[in-house]
């Protein structure tokens, strides 16, 4: 395989990785809709519960990354609550991806270019 070959077939494994992941947090979206219509509670959403507000007043006031990756992750391990899973889970993802896809670039140019 030559070094080409390499590289299209790792991109085209963070494209289908990426795909996977779109799919879980569609379903969990999807998952939480109709929790929504049947208990015809779809208002909930369009608005922000007073817990949301005084949890955006608490962010505001802790300025840092840590605090926004503790809640991401507080929203990641709260898997009865499907909307704030997919979207924990979708904010992660974009995350760890470009930080995948520059590393994986940094060793394969550095490996391939000498």
């Amino acid at each position: 395989m030559t070094a080409l070959g390499e590289y299209l077939l790792s991109c085209l494994f963070f494209v289908f990785f990426a795909l996977v992941e779109f799919a879980i947090v569609l379903k969990y979206k999807r998952k939480a809709d109709a929790t929504a219509d049947d208990k015809n509670e779809v208002e909930p959403f369009l608005k922000p519960s007073d817990e949301d507000k005084d949890k955006a007043e608490d962010l505001k006031k802790k300025k840092g990354k840590c605090d926004w990756f503790k809640k991401q992750c507080e929203n990641f391990k709260n898997l009865s609550d499907p909307l704030k899973f997919s979207d924990a889970m979708d904010e992660i993802a974009q995350i760890l991806f470009i930080l995948a896809f520059i590393l994986f670039n940094i060793i394969y140019w550095t490996i391939y270019s000498s």
